[in-house]
């Protein structure tokens, strides 16, 4: 047997794929799995770029990065999903999805349209963000939806009045003491920083920028930071009012803040500006458009190049400390200073934050989101889905008899054995369909066990 996807089954589905215990290998044409294990335990991440300031810092500091080497999980949620994805009580929350960090299962799913053509610029939703049991996202012209965090129930929605299928801003909001933050407006038209209570979704206020809105906003103190096209203001949360406006050319991507201090983008340069003030405090051309939000931690500003790789900034100066040499593919996540992001020819990637040394790499799927590094794992949104990383853990797979599979009354054992990681085995034959799950037969190399496996201990995907 070569092919094992082309097996049809109502109980195995690339749309839910429990990659636990057991890691594909290729040897002389035959499949050899290798055992792995799933997660035990996830811990909360529930805002874009790890807190309202958007610093990028990951808030679960991982105690042996070398051990982040299976894939425990992968979740399609069929084209509807967020940006980059959120944690928060060990559910990972993709828009107008929620899947359990630890099995990888589907905890919800709704189609606000109830089957009817969902419009384009609404299925691929903002970043979410998760507070008091909400999940608030923007999805295009429903410029700001509230749902239940642990049902997906509509709690209200911010509809545009305008035609649907224009082209709208998809940007994550921030939460504060009963309020909503977002931006919302068209590409290429002038944009508004709007402010709703999140108990009814009614308008605090809203604020109109110059020309088209680039950024979600960031919230700092007194203050919420977002930018237009050619525009960085910083407002007052309680009124909306401008307070102070940095003037450039097509800025982009999130702002982060640290230390009293916006860092922001444009183009080829990167910025430094005082929050207090307005002031600039640096600003340099790197060379190349920079493709993704900043992150800011230890003293350092980390940036990603269009078609080329990290780079890291003083953040007292913006003078350049190290370049990275490989494409990145997502903005970088920071966590006790090993930066984190998805490489083009490597898959997730670890650094060093002081040099940029590479220090692991797994996988070879596009990283598209920036990383959330959990207590125990790393999940991100790939170029087909949601993907999870985690260590193995022991015991991980039961072999199991054809009689007991069956249910034969007369089987003496359902349990032939357990399998360890690390335990090769051999696809022996053709799966068998019980109860809707897929068995594979199996022959273990080392001990000449035989007998059947769940195909969801399998992971095709090494």
């Amino acid at each position: 047997m070569t092919d094992h996807e082309s097996v049809p089954s109502r109980g195995l589905t690339r749309r839910s794929v429990l990659a636990l215990p057991i890691g594909l290998a290729l040897a002389n044409g035959v499949p050899r799995p290798t055992v792995i294990a799933q997660e035990r335990a996830a811990a909360s991440d529930a805002i874009y770029r790890g807190d309202a300031a958007r610093t990028g810092q990951g808030m679960h500091p991982i105690s042996d990065p070398q051990a982040i080497n299976h894939l425990l999980w992968y979740q399609e949620t069929d084209g509807v999903y967020a940006r980059a994805p959120v944690i928060a009580d060990g559910i990972a929350h993709v828009g107008w999805a929620a899947v359990n960090i630890t099995t990888g299962e589907m905890v919800w799913q709704i189609d606000p349209f109830h089957g009817e053509r969902t419009p384009p610029d609404r299925m691929m939703a903002s970043a979410p963000t998760i507070a008091d049991g909400t999940v608030y996202f923007c999805a295009g012209s429903l410029h700001l939806v509230a749902l239940d965090a642990k049902t997906g129930e509509t709690r209200w929605m911010i509809e545009s009045d305008k035609a649907i299928g224009a082209s709208y801003v998809n940007l994550s909001p921030v939460v504060r003491d009963g309020v909503a933050y977002f931006t919302r407006g068209e590409i290429l038209k002038p944009g508004q920083v709007v402010a709703v209570d999140t108990e009814t979704g009614k308008e605090r206020w809203a604020t109109d920028l110059v020309n088209e809105i680039r950024t979600p906003p960031s919230l700092f103190g007194d203050y919420l930071l977002a930018a237009a096209s050619s525009q960085l203001v910083a407002l007052d949360i309680a009124s909306g009012i401008i307070a102070w406006e940095y003037r450039e050319a097509r800025f982009a991507n999130t702002i982060a803040i640290a230390e009293g201090v916006a860092y922001a983008t444009h183009g080829s340069y990167a910025v430094a500006v005082e929050i207090a003030s307005g002031k600039e405090l640096w600003s340099v051309n790197l060379g190349r458009r920079v493709a993704h939000a900043p992150a800011v931690a230890g003293g350092r500003v980390f940036v990603v190049l269009e078609g080329a790789g990290p780079v890291a900034l003083s953040a007292d100066d913006g003078s350049t400390l190290w370049k990275g040499d490989d494409w990145a593919t997502s903005a970088p996540t920071i966590v006790d200073d090993v930066v984190y992001l998805g490489m083009a020819n490597y898959g997730l990637t670890a650094l060093e934050a002081a040099t940029g040394r590479v220090t692991w790499q797994v996988g070879k799927g596009k990283v598209l989101s920036p990383p959330i590094a959990t207590a125990s794992g790393v999940l991100y949104r790939s170029d087909t889905s949601l993907e999870y990383w985690g260590e193995a853990q022991l015991p991980v797979a039961t072999v199991m008899t054809e009689a007991a599979l069956l249910e034969d009354p007369a089987a003496d054992a359902e349990v032939v054995a357990t399998l360890p990681v690390g335990t090769i085995l051999t696809v022996t034959g053709d799966p068998i369909l019980v109860d809707d799950l897929i068995f594979f037969p199996v022959s273990v190399m080392e001990t000449g066990v035989n007998g059947w496996i769940d195909s969801r201990s399998i992971d095709f995907s090494q």
